[in-house]
């Protein structure tokens, strides 16, 4: 009987999931996401944490199973939230977004200190309205960023149901969206410029003028690192 439940309890050591360290906002180890991905929703988390002090990680993995053995989501979950003190330690204000990529499951683990701004409901829908349709379309981005923004906005206590649409085959970041812009006002401004020199030429014959015009877009960058929140198991799970 004792080196039967011993070879259990090793079987189940060699099994287990690991519970890995969350060094940053994103935390894509399933490889969904790229660079610029990251980056927007790095940006848009830290923006919510320092508007808010909440601290929302987002992790990818592949799957809660090993061989035939699968871990339970929500235990998983917490112990994962519990681990990396996701939120302020005297707040309690954190929240992850967990994604089981081959199991097409999800687990949205909510802080102590944020279950009023968003209880298991709100949790709920906020997943299965903004998130898990662009998952059943492969754009793991936008699903992700649409999340974390509405997240955010039902931290601050404010309503919007803008949708984000970061394709993630064709990266049309907004990062791209701020520079097409920019191109559009250059040609404009070139344009407008260009006419000005014609009716001046037109009208008092002097020399040409240069006009050059510069503009620098510029670009944000964020870290994450976590101050020790805790949960209670609060949220929302689900399938897509």
């Amino acid at each position: 009987m004792k080196n039967t439940i011993i070879i259990l309890f090793l079987f189940s050591v060699v099994y287990a999931l690991d519970t890995p360290n969350l060094t940053k906002y994103v935390n894509d180890f399933s490889n969904i996401l790229s660079d610029d991905c990251e980056r927007e929703i790095n940006n848009l988390a830290n923006s919510i944490e320092k508007q808010t002090s909440a601290e929302i990680a987002i992790v990818t993995m592949n799957t809660l199973c090993n061989e035939n053995i699968c871990e339970d989501l929500e235990k998983y979950s917490n112990d994962l939230f519990r681990k990396n003190g996701i939120g302020k330690k005297d707040k309690d204000n954190g929240l992850m977004i967990l994604v089981f990529v081959e199991d097409r499951r999800y687990r949205i683990e909510v802080g102590y200190g944020l279950e009023d701004e968003i209880p298991d409901l709100l949790a709920s829908q906020i997943a299965e309205n903004y998130m898990t349709p662009f998952f059943k379309r492969g754009d793991y981005c936008s699903g992700l960023y649409n999340a974390v923004f509405q997240f955010g906005q039902a931290i601050k206590g404010e309503k919007n149901s803008t949708l984000f649409i970061l394709e993630e085959d064709s990266m049309k970041t907004k990062q791209q969206e701020k520079e097409s812009k920019i191109t559009e006002i250059i040609i404009i401004i070139i344009f407008l410029v260009f006419i000005i020199i014609v009716f001046y030429l037109s009208i008092k014959n002097k020399r040409r003028s240069n006009i050059s015009v510069f503009i620098k877009a510029r670009g944000d960058s964020s870290s994450g690192g976590f101050g020790g929140g805790s949960s209670g198991g609060g949220g929302a799970s689900g399938k897509w």
